[in-house]
């Protein structure tokens, strides 16, 4: 299912940009339309499971699409799940050593539990704004 979410954020000196980010859970039916959902865009998320060592492997697959389809700013790695600790296929250290191996930043969150969340997209809207001006 696609979870698609808008938003408008109110950012520090009054900035309002809006935002708008696809859940696609990586399923194979969304693939032909991500090219479209590309366009435009200043940032990328790109989200793996900590417990699910086949969605870390993909993120090279998505990588590649990105590039091949337009210029990215700013891409941020995101280990996702960490509330599943006790599940995990996927060290810390290998996420982080493949975002700086792409020159991507690296966090780890739990969307479930709100960790690690609330800040990231601030984070990386001010990050990205700054960069535009």
């Amino acid at each position: 299912k696609d979870d698609s979410k808008y938003a408008n954020l109110k950012l520090p000196e009054t900035i309002k940009i809006k935002s708008q980010l696809w859940d696609t859970a990586g399923q194979e039916r969304f693939r032909p339309l991500m090219k479209s959902y590309y366009r435009g865009a200043s940032f990328a998320f790109i989200v793996y499971a900590i417990n699910d060592r086949d969605s870390f492997e993909d993120v090279e697959y998505w990588v590649n699409d990105l590039e091949k389809y337009t210029f990215w700013h700013k891409v941020v790695l995101i280990g996702n799940k960490i509330d599943l600790e006790d599940q995990r296929m996927v060290s810390y250290d290998e996420g982080k050593e493949l975002a700086d191996e792409y020159g991507f930043d690296f966090v780890e969150t739990s969307v479930l539990e709100g960790i690690g969340t609330a800040e990231l997209m601030p984070s990386i809207l001010i990050k990205t704004l700054k960069n535009h001006l």
